[in-house]
């Protein structure tokens, strides 16, 4: 019974001092981002954690979009991204770099019809435990369906605190939101 206590005890300290990790990485990234933004340093590594984990949620919301139209339009997975990158006004070349060309006649086509049949896609990131430890991040696409109604499709992701993006983190400690909602289209 002790060893069990103290194996469990051990697992629980583990835990924590990933999470105490993780928050001392980030604080440090914080603070390199704020001196390089001070000094106007243009090499800032694209490693840095926060923009990793900005970088990390946006294309796990990318590939939700892209999979959605992939499925519900039948198209290939080159379309799907370079479409979802379009209709969401992404401008990060890190995300653009093997996309199709925006002056591609069929794309330019398929983009003019999906902006017909999407009404909206916005994704919602809310806490679901107690404190602020635990997050969803809700993808809503709202479209219209071969039957010419109204759907939604909704696909949610749990996520810890470190995982979430700078914008939302920081909206949560200092503007004690609890919920944050970012449209991206139309």
């Amino acid at each position: 019974m002790e060893n069990e206590n103290l194996v469990s005890a051990l697992k629980e300290a583990e835990v924590r001092v990933k999470e105490l990790s993780k928050y001392l990485q980030h604080s440090i990234q914080g603070i390199l981002c704020t001196i390089h933004s001070v000094i106007g340093d243009e090499n800032l590594d694209n490693d840095i954690d926060n923009k990793d984990s900005d970088f990390n949620n946006k294309n796990e919301v990318y590939q939700t979009i892209c999979n959605f139209i992939e499925e519900t339009y039948n198209q290939s997975k080159a379309v799907s991204i370079s479409a979802t990158h379009i209709i969401c006004k992404e401008s990060d070349p890190s995300f653009l770099k093997n996309d199709i060309s925006k002056d591609d006649s069929n794309l330019r086509n398929f983009i003019s019809f999906l902006e017909s049949q999407i009404i909206m896609i916005k994704v919602r990131y809310e806490p679901f435990d107690e404190g602020i430890k635990k997050y969803k991040r809700i993808t809503e696409i709202n479209f219209i369906s071969d039957d010419n109604r109204p759907k939604v499709r909704t696909v949610e992701l749990e996520l810890n605190w470190f995982d979430l993006p700078p914008d939302v983190r920081s909206a949560r400690l200092s503007r004690a939101e609890k919920t944050v909602t970012f449209t991206l289209f139309p």
